[in-house]
């Protein structure tokens, strides 16, 4: 029998808590998105994280306006 690695559960930040927090910098994104979200961040590369924090920003900016929550 053949011993498997296994992932950690996935875990939604802020779900369940009583508070969230708001990831500061693209570098702390990057570091969430594969600590957290196990995101392979070498099949991204830099551009690609960073075209990732932008498009994540602009749609985090949209839904604050639309629920009326400020950062």
């Amino acid at each position: 029998m053949t011993a498997h690695a296994t992932r950690p559960a996935p875990r939604r930040l802020g779900a369940e808590a009583s508070t969230s927090r708001t990831v500061a910098d693209v570098g702390e994104f990057a570091r969430t998105l594969s600590t957290h979200f196990l995101v392979p961040l070498d099949d991204l590369g830099p551009d690609g994280v960073a075209h990732l924090w932008h498009k994540t920003g602009t749609q985090d900016d949209l839904w604050r306006a639309r629920v009326g929550k400020t950062p």
